[in-house]
């Protein structure tokens, strides 16, 4: 009840019987991204990907500002309410994570950060007051590993797939997602060489989804005292 974000799914009203529980929540008529993009029958241009990536940054900005990890960012988690906007759902794997660790390893692979499923815990960080950065622990010579902020590594998938039609880390060969890639720094092609010399994206684009796909999450785009997603030049024509 304390989500109050366009770009989140509310639940407007719960009630039960002796045998179910009901929960109503926002209609969201437009269906979910995945379906979008089987129905559309083409790659998203720049502009479109640029427009989903800028709301699913507003609405995980939203759930960290109130200290909430969301944990499973993917297309089919993304629906469309019928003026077109994004509706973040699907909060069964979500966190509030101001009391305790959260040591899961939950997700979908293809949208998780390395460090994710890696078996490292995960808690709030004073880095920035009002707002979660969480601090990954890892028992290395019992200090301090990696800084990270929760799964915009996904933002950068969903926006390489929505250009592309794939994961980055999807092997055409094996036809599955390897995971030994996503713990290669740039061991992916892209989006620019996918497209070659026929309607190139900007450079800005292929800076955008490489900054969130650093394998340091200490370097990564987003990370604490770094520059903050919604900053990026890619996203500067966005009028936040």
């Amino acid at each position: 009840s304390r989500l109050q974000c366009p770009f989140i799914v509310q639940l407007l009203y719960a009630f039960q019987n002796h045998e179910h529980v009901y929960l109503v929540l926002t209609w969201a008529s437009g269906g979910d991204l995945f379906s979008l993009m089987g129905r559309m029958n083409r790659l998203f241009s720049e502009t479109e990907a640029q427009f989903y990536s800028a709301e699913i940054t507003c609405a995980l900005d939203h759930l960290h500002n109130h200290n909430i990890i969301f944990r499973d960012l993917k297309p089919e988690n993304v629906l469309l309410g019928d003026d077109g906007h994004i509706l973040l759902t699907d909060f069964g794997l979500a966190k509030d994570v101001r009391k305790e660790l959260a040591r899961s390893i939950c997700g979908t692979p293809e949208f998780m950060a390395p460090e994710a499923w890696t078996g490292c815990n995960i808690s709030v960080s004073p880095l920035r007051p009002g707002g979660l950065w969480f601090v990954l622990l890892e028992q290395i010579d019992a200090e301090l590993n990696a800084v990270g902020l929760d799964r915009h590594v996904g933002v950068g998938v969903l926006v390489y797939l929505m250009m592309v039609g794939v994961t980055p880390f999807f092997d055409p060969e094996k036809r599955r997602y390897d995971r030994t890639r996503a713990l290669r720094e740039g061991a992916y092609r892209t989006i620019s060489t996918v497209f070659g010399v026929k309607d190139p994206p900007s450079s800005d684009a292929d800076d955008f989804v490489a900054a969130l796909l650093r394998i340091d999450p200490v370097d990564r785009l987003g990370a604490p005292g770094g520059i903050k997603v919604a900053t990026h030049s890619w996203l500067v024509a966005v009028d936040w």
